[in-house]
């Protein structure tokens, strides 16, 4: 009973009749549609020939390798791989290359984990930024509902967790900023370091979570700016967060260095000389490095203003008559890109304006965050000269539909009077974007279905060519 009720205040889900059902039912889902058929393709797909070899070397052969991201999300993986019995054996040299024996099903366990509880996590975010709980599970199922993060999330990939842990982070320090208890505020803090430091740990992009959690802090300092006590309080505060970032980024760091043990290829990029943080700060201005210097092209890498309207899908595997195609679900993807900015017009006007929304909601939800979340995650890939893909807009999308539900929410479109008091065109809405789920879904997973379904999409979407 106890674990029950702190369970039930960590995502303030209240009440059964408040949503209960419908968010465990959210949970089975997710988990149906990540572990179904995980094991197929029972072959390599697009990233896992560089992810798998790092996978390899952290589980079982411990030789030395070199990578353009850190090593905390691919170690999560290989540890969860070799928890499943994953003991190599699979040499990840090209796409469609058999795993022969192997089950890929280790291999793919934590991303699809991840994935499973994404919907989940958002859910929580959108509550903790003021959200009525119809529009936590409507911003929940149109996570649930778009194709390209479910498939992303299937495949040995890092955009999981590092999704996963960059929302985390926020859920946590907005945890820390309602807590009754300096306990209580201190080890929120400590997750939200923690958080932040697995997501920069996973791509260095991640770095916008501690960027975001340090904004929380920031507006709290700039509010009591004339209680000096008060700044005092959030600036000791603020030495939780960096102790949870610094342990967790030091961790990974040591882990890498204690199992890469057996000379290998990451020989090339010179051999640590013992010396933890020297060690660990030249490695990482090699990658930041050799990242800047990518100069490698792909026929499917797309601009980063091509992202929002989903303009170059990302071809990952083909195998007779089945292929698997990083589609974005277009019904989510098109309509939140078109009403973000229909959203950030319209915080623009009101401030210019100094207009009101009228709203009869009790509390004005917390739209900076997301909006910050969104032009830090997308901006500045804007300045990357290498070669980007689709999945590169992954956090800013999700952010995106954060601020547009968040808005819809705050005028009034969504009702908070329940989920079966909900427009008309709430319902309509979900539905297409499940006839849009389903439509891709055969791409999604892998299923045999020739060329006709591919030809169709590329004919009716001829940019996605």
């Amino acid at each position: 009973m106890i674990m029950r009720g702190r369970l039930r205040k960590l995502f303030r889900i209240g009440k059964v009749q408040d949503g209960t059902p419908a968010l465990l039912a959210v949970l089975l889902v997710s988990g149906a549609l990540h572990f179904a058929w995980l094991s197929h393709p029972d072959s390599v797909i697009f990233d896992e020939i560089h992810f798998g070899k790092f996978v390899n070397a952290y589980c079982c052969s411990h030789e030395r390798i070199f990578d353009l991201h850190p090593p905390h999300a691919k170690l999560l993986i290989a540890g969860g791989a070799r928890l499943l019995g994953y003991r190599g054996g699979v040499e990840f040299r090209a796409i469609d290359d058999p795993y022969g024996d192997v089950s890929p099903f280790p291999v793919r366990f934590v991303p699809a984990l991840a994935g499973t509880f994404l919907p989940l996590i958002v859910y929580t975010l959108m509550l903790q930024l003021g959200g009525s709980r119809p529009a936590a599970l409507f911003a929940t199922l149109l996570v649930l509902l778009d194709n390209a993060l479910l498939l992303q999330t299937r495949v040995i990939a890092l955009d999981g967790i590092l999704l996963s842990s960059t929302l985390l982070s926020l859920v946590a320090i907005l945890a820390a900023l309602r807590a009754q208890s300096h306990v209580r505020r201190s080890a929120y803090c400590f997750v939200a370091g923690a958080m932040a430091a697995l997501a920069a740990g996973s791509k260095y992009t991640g770095l916008i979570a501690i960027g975001l959690v340090g904004s929380c802090i920031v507006v709290e300092i700039v509010r009591a700016v004339t209680d000096k006590q008060v700044v005092w309080y959030w600036l000791r505060k603020s030495l939780w967060i960096m102790a949870g970032f610094v342990m967790t980024y030091g961790i990974g760091w040591q882990l890498h260095f204690a199992l890469l043990t057996v000379p290998g290829a990451g020989d090339m990029w010179g051999l640590p000389t013992g010396h933890f943080l020297a060690d660990m700060i030249d490695t990482q201005i090699k990658m930041l490095t050799s990242n800047i210097d990518l100069s490698a092209r792909h026929p499917d890498s797309s601009p980063w203003w091509a992202w929002p309207l989903m303009h170059a899908p990302l071809f990952y595997w083909l195998h007779e008559k089945a292929r698997l195609y990083l589609f974005g679900n277009p019904i989510i993807w098109w309509t939140a890109s078109v009403m973000l900015v229909v959203v950030l017009v319209n915080l623009v006007l009101v401030r210019v304006c100094d207009l009101k929304v009228v709203s009869d909601r009790e509390r004005k939800p917390i739209l900076w965050l997301p909006v910050i979340g969104f032009i830090g995650a997308y901006l500045p890939l804007s300045q990357v000269g290498r070669v980007l893909f689709l999945y590169h807009y992954f956090t800013a999308f999700v952010f995106s539909i954060v601020t547009v539900v968040l808005w819809l929410d705050h005028v009034g479109w969504l009702r908070a009077d329940g989920l079966t008091r909900q427009r008309a065109s709430v319902y309509g809405y979900l539905v297409i974007a499940m006839v849009g789920f389903v439509g891709i879904s055969p791409v999604t997973y892998g299923f045999a279905t020739g060329t006709w379904l591919v030809d169709f999409l590329f004919e009716i979407f001829p940019t996605w060519r």
